[in-house]
């Protein structure tokens, strides 16, 4: 793939186009394609909530978070099989199952895949370090980062999406047990947290159809 500008990047990823750039079977890439859309619309919420310059960019970087698991379940399917065999017991979340089975994770491989395609920094750090632990973050108050946006957008989508992979279920717990610390990390308090919770959930079953997701080929 050769560099290809944000602008028409964006345009193939948010149509059906995108079928071309993943051309798998595997029925994953239709779960993480939904869950990155969620994420999306979830992140540009949040931008207008406590950061609206970073609204459009929120969309994008939110859809491109997870790109390094398309990459993988194309590339490399039979070791993401392994990888989610690893996460039955619920003990193991899904970075750690990636690195039990390549020596690298999907937030590197997205890193690599932005940097080819020439995404602006703020992205590439987004797509890299969403899954950062807290107690690594500057930010605590003021204005939320690219990042920050798309770490909490997609806690809580992981939160709120009950997913039908029971391998997938871990995922739930845990980030309703990273939700409290994340609300704290933009200092909403816990009146105002079921209204945006509510917000965000409301916009996604209203725009999550005006994209149509990828079919298997």
């Amino acid at each position: 793939v050769g560099v290809i500008g944000l602008s028409e990047l964006r345009n193939l990823l948010c149509s059906s186009s995108t079928t071309d750039i993943f051309p798998t079977k595997n029925p994953l890439r239709v779960t993480f394609w939904e869950h990155n859309l969620s994420v999306a619309i979830a992140s540009r919420v949040l931008a207008k909530e406590f950061a609206p310059a970073l609204s459009s960019s929120a969309f994008f970087a939110g859809l491109m978070h997870d790109i390094g698991k398309l990459i993988l379940i194309q590339r490399a399917e039979s070791g993401y099989r392994e990888v989610v065999s690893h996460m039955r017991d619920g003990s193991t979340t899904l970075t750690e199952a990636e690195l039990l089975v390549y020596p690298f994770d999907h937030t590197e491989v997205g890193q690599i895949i932005g940097e080819s395609w020439s995404f602006p920094p703020e992205v590439i750090l987004a797509i890299r370090h969403h899954h950062r632990p807290l107690q690594e973050r500057s930010h605590i108050g003021g204005t939320p980062t690219l990042c920050d946006l798309v770490m909490l957008a997609n806690t809580l989508v992981h939160a709120h999406e009950t997913s039908s992979h029971p391998d997938f279920r871990a995922i739930h717990t845990h980030a309703q047990g990273l939700l409290p610390s994340m609300w704290n990390l933009f200092n909403i308090l816990p009146s105002q947290q079921p209204l945006l919770a509510n917000s965000v959930k409301q916009t996604i079953e209203q725009e999550r159809d005006l994209y149509t997701p990828p079919p298997n080929r």
